[in-house]
């Protein structure tokens, strides 16, 4: 299932760090900045988080912007312990 939710940047923070890290990469910011952005995306109506799960299990998230003109994909992140990509393909081709 996908559902749209402000409440999930922790887990979008946790994944992309995970995936990071992995790679020997640390993020450059922090879940207080991520919340100063949403904050402001819900403040404009400007911004939402797509969260795909699989059940009760979250498998990605995918945080869109967008202004008068476009859409942008921010950032996503993928949980490492889901399977394959389809989860990820779904919210980008959403």
């Amino acid at each position: 299932t996908v559902s749209i939710s402000a409440n999930e940047l922790a887990t979008l923070y946790e994944f992309h760090e995970r995936t990071l890290t992995k790679k020997g990469k640390s993020l450059p910011y922090t879940v207080a900045n991520l919340k100063k952005i949403m904050d402001a995306c819900i403040a404009n109506d400007a911004g939402k988080l797509w969260v795909a799960k699989d059940g009760d299990n979250i498998q990605a998230i995918v945080w869109q912007v967008w202004d008068d003109h476009c859409s942008y994909y921010l950032v996503g992140g993928q949980n490492p312990e889901a399977g394959g990509y389809k989860a990820m393909a779904a919210l980008l081709w959403r």
